[in-house]
């Protein structure tokens, strides 16, 4: 069985858009940056893993700062 938590992009978006909202209702401006991942890194990074938990050609980093 495979995870789809963190593999599909629809519920990505949706959990990355949750986390904002919890991270401003605590006074923190998020921004947002794309980490593109290179497909050999992606290859390296899970070689003798069963189970992938991130299959997504890049990454969603959350810069947050206190909102003053």
């Amino acid at each position: 069985m495979r995870s789809t938590l963190m593999t599909d992009p629809t519920i990505y978006s949706v959990a990355s858009a949750l986390a904002e909202l919890h991270l401003e209702d605590v006074g923190l401006n998020v921004n947002w940056h794309d980490v593109p991942i290179s497909e050999s890194l992606r290859e390296e990074v899970w070689k003798g893993v069963r189970r992938r938990y991130w299959e997504l050609p890049s990454y969603r980093l959350p810069i947050a700062r206190m909102g003053l």
